[in-house]
């Protein structure tokens, strides 16, 4: 679970890669911040004017969010990494399950917004899709970080409604 207490940065993130285990599934990395840039695509100005953003829609949503970017999903599945990924951080808090992981994978070209259950009548599959989707022009252009910032954004905005 994400909170004020956690050791946001530690040797293991910048010594830690991403790895396919026996069974074919990658390897969970270590939660190290809201940010977790594996896949390289954000400087470290970008990567703290997301983390603040993200602190932002925590403190008027008393929920969580976390954003992991990944170079490839080395042949896993999307919807089940992200799964494992989310079960794995703890990522919302516990008993309200008010939380959500954006799941970048560059080299694949595609995206996962994972939504707990407490937030899943405020973004709806349809609505989470729509937020991928507007992702889209950002990442064309190799706006990565502008991209992540929009879906922070309307994550934000659906959670208001």
């Amino acid at each position: 679970m994400l909170n004020s207490r956690m050791v946001w940065h530690s040797a293991l993130a910048t010594m830690a890669f991403v790895v396919v285990s026996m069974g074919g599934e990658l390897s969970v990395p270590p939660l190290t911040g809201r940010v977790v840039d594996r896949a390289g695509i954000l400087s470290d100005a970008e990567e703290k004017k997301l983390v603040e953003r993200i602190q932002e829609l925590e403190r008027v949503t008393g929920g969580q969010l976390a954003v992991l970017t990944i170079r490839s999903l080395e042949g896993d599945s999307l919807e089940r990494f992200s799964l494992r990924v989310a079960r794995s951080w703890k990522i919302g808090q516990k008993g309200k399950d008010n939380g959500a992981l954006l799941l970048v994978s560059k080299q694949d070209r595609k995206i996962r917004l994972e939504i707990g259950y407490g937030w899943e009548g405020k973004i709806t599959d349809t609505k989470a899709a729509n937020v991928i989707r507007g992702m889209g022009p950002f990442f064309r252009k190799g706006q990565f970080a502008a991209g992540i910032g929009f879906a922070i954004g309307e994550v934000r905005r659906l959670l208001a409604q």
